[in-house]
């Protein structure tokens, strides 16, 4: 009964993810393009990658987590499996499912192109200790991203296919390192960590007999994230703030032709750097009724942006996420 009813909620929340495809997606050989970082920097919480501290002492914890701000919509499904035979340590999974994501072009025609899908899926392993030193604990983990998002995604209108990329298109490996402890009536939580991406690919035929291969890199990521969480019976409130460090990507690209001319090759530093600072509100309520064990809500309000000349434009809107938790 249990596994029916958590069934019955998933299938509601990503309700909206199917009603996207009354447009169709094109891939088209030459696609207006768009940056593919604002699929990740203009929203760091899609990867989930802080560290939590407050892990159940269940085996099995699963959820959803609603995510919505006015140019995404999407649902978080993580699950976290505690390793029997390998004490303190936990496998995590994160599925990202895109409800709906929007870019604003303005050339060469207005138009706001939407669409929907699976982003980059997550997957990691993680040690917690339990006195790391007196009276604090301690958790270290590491998680690779899938390039399971479709980077080339486009949508078209009046004969013209607009990018709106669904993930990034490469591998991402992520290390992190947490303390925790009490303090003035609650707990605290420290955490950083830094990530690196592989090269993703993109190949251009052109009518004319030329042949493009394209290979971007994301800048590194360095994260810092600090919560306080205080407990009133049921209920659970914690202050949240995140720092984000984003370095500058590279690009490197090949162009052949069938003609014998010269092949063409250039490479080049991509001035697409941001720097955020967001700080946020969440409130976790415990249930243990039915299937449910906890419902929560989370608001970020982004405070600083500063990024490169290629992302000058880029906007950071607040960030509103609902959801659950249940435990098998």
């Amino acid at each position: 009964m249990r596994i029916v009813c958590i069934a019955v909620v998933f299938l509601v929340m990503t309700t909206g993810l199917f009603a996207q495809y009354g447009e169709e997606s094109f891939h088209s050989e030459d696609p207006v393009t768009g940056d593919p970082a604002s699929v990740e920097v203009s929203n760091p919480m899609l990867e989930k990658d802080e560290v939590d501290f407050f892990e159940s002492e269940a085996p099995v914890e699963l959820g959803a987590e609603m995510m919505v701000t006015s140019k995404l919509k999407f649902v978080n499904i993580p699950l976290k499996y505690k390793l029997k035979k390998l004490a303190n340590m936990s496998f995590s999974v994160n599925l990202p499912i895109i409800f709906q994501k929007k870019l604003e072009y303005e050339f060469p025609a207005e138009y706001d192109a939407k669409d929907g899908g699976i982003s980059d899926i997550n997957v990691g392993i993680s040690y917690f200790k339990p006195e790391i030193i007196k009276d604090y604990k301690g958790k270290a983990s590491f998680k690779v991203s899938l390039p399971t998002g479709d980077h080339e995604n486009t949508v078209e209108y009046e004969d013209i296919d607009y990018a709106v990329p669904l993930g990034t298109g490469a591998w991402g490996m992520t290390a992190g390192a947490g303390l925790s402890g009490a303090i003035a009536d609650g707990n605290f939580n420290v955490n950083a960590s830094y990530k690196i991406y592989t090269y993703n690919e993109k190949i251009f035929e052109s009518a004319w007999g030329s042949r493009t291969v394209t290979n971007t890199k994301r800048g590194n990521r360095i994260l810092l994230n600090g919560t306080f969480r205080r407990q009133f019976n049921r209920i659970k409130i914690t202050g949240v703030t995140q720092f984000v460090m984003i370095g500058d990507g590279h690009t490197k690209s090949k162009t052949t032709y069938d003609d014998g001319t010269p092949d063409w090759k250039t490479d080049n530093d991509i001035d697409n750097n941001i720097t955020t600072l967001d700080v946020g509100l969440e409130g976790e309520y415990k249930i243990d009724k039915y299937f449910l064990k906890k419902v929560f809500a989370k608001f970020r309000l982004p405070l600083m942006t500063n990024t490169g000349k290629s992302l000058k434009d880029l906007e950071r809107p607040i960030m509103i996420s609902f959801g659950f938790k249940t435990q098998l």
